[in-house]
């Protein structure tokens, strides 16, 4: 009796003290994961484009300006002599003077929270600032860490 109890016992520690296959591999392959990269997505009329040089500064997300014409059907223009950018579509006409914290947004000086940024002779616009703007939806997908910008229909 004392035998059978004690084999009943090796077994039940045995079976709880060591995983079983499945479990280990499921606690296996969570630990090589690797992280989720993030994205930026652009969807036009011609399709999608991923936006490659794209900046995450102080949780803000920001394009380059080359990379948002497309969505919003813009022109964007760079004067040196003054260091400005504009930027003009069917509906809308922005200037900003790379030394100034006004936009002009149709010829109305709107006093910018959050600014574009000039690096490495880029102008990077801040989707907050292209969602106000142009009336653009983003829209934020925790898991895959990815942002998908969509024009307004009906302002486009």
């Amino acid at each position: 009796m004392h035998k059978t109890l004690a084999s009943i016992i090796a077994l039940l520690l045995f079976f709880t003290l060591i995983p079983v296959h499945g479990h280990a591999a499921a606690t296996y392959s969570a630990k090589l994961s690797t992280s989720v990269v993030p994205q930026v997505v652009i969807v036009t009329a011609e399709g999608r484009i991923k936006a490659e040089d794209f900046k995450i500064i102080n949780g803000m997300t920001y394009i380059p300006a080359k990379d948002a014409a497309p969505l919003i059907q813009a022109v964007v223009r760079w004067s040196i002599s003054t260091q400005t950018v504009s930027i003009e579509n069917r509906h809308v006409n922005v200037t900003w003077n790379t030394k100034s914290d006004v936009l002009k947004v149709n010829g109305k000086d709107v006093t910018l929270t959050t600014k574009p940024l000039l690096l490495t002779n880029r102008t990077y616009i801040p989707l907050a600032l292209l969602q106000q703007v142009f009336q653009l939806h983003c829209n934020w997908d925790a898991p895959t860490k990815t942002v998908t910008i969509t024009p307004d229909k009906a302002g486009s």
